[in-house]
């Protein structure tokens, strides 16, 4: 399998490896491909229950994305904090909710965004789909998390929007409805600013 940073270097993007260089990124970097400087054996992030202190999080990738993509025509970025599944097809409780930390910390780093271009952004959270039949049985002082398989399942999952057009949001819909929405949204600035 061809290393993706040297096709990336191939094409003409910058390829960061280097810790040190995340936070120096900004919009003059032109086409930028940025890598953890410490990976585990599936070439991403290590989760955050195995992670040295001080390494790198999703929220430091989001934070500099948005330094390089952010420019006066706007921009849309994608962010997946793909391990919770990884870690609720294994029922690995400990290393899921670790995850959804580190992914909490990455959408406040959006959301830090939004509050400083609110008439502007939009920021949605939701999920593909759910992964290992979680739920949470109730105990006297916490509560105790339950698998009841380790594939996806056919459990409705939250949609969160916050900006503009947060109110297209509202309500049950199928996934494929987030895209007509985003789309319409995307259709009506067009519109505007032609």
């Amino acid at each position: 399998m061809p290393d993706l940073r040297v096709l990336a270097a191939e094409h003409g993007f910058s390829v960061v490896t280097a810790r040190s260089a995340l936070p120096s990124l900004s919009s003059g970097a032109g086409p930028t491909i940025a890598f953890a400087e410490d990976l585990d054996a599936e070439s991403s992030l290590p989760y955050l229950a195995d992670r040295e202190p001080g390494a790198q999080s999703l929220a430091d990738f989001v934070a500099a994305g948005i330094r390089v993509l952010n420019n006066p025509q706007g921009f849309f970025f994608m962010i997946e904090g793909g391990k919770i599944d990884w870690a609720s097809h294994d029922n690995d409780s400990l290393r899921m909710l670790g995850e959804m930390k580190d992914f909490d910390a990455a959408i406040r780093v959006a959301l830090g965004f939004l509050q400083a271009h609110w008439n502007e952004t939009l920021v949605v959270v939701t999920a593909d789909h759910e992964t290992g039949g979680l739920s949470v049985q109730d105990q006297p002082f916490a509560g105790r998390l339950d698998w009841s398989k380790t594939g996806h399942s056919a459990a409705k999952v939250p949609v969160y929007a916050q900006g503009v057009g947060q109110e297209l949001f509202l309500g049950i819909y199928e996934n494929t409805g987030i895209f007509a929405r985003l789309k319409a949204l995307l259709d009506a600035s067009l519109a505007e600013d032609p």
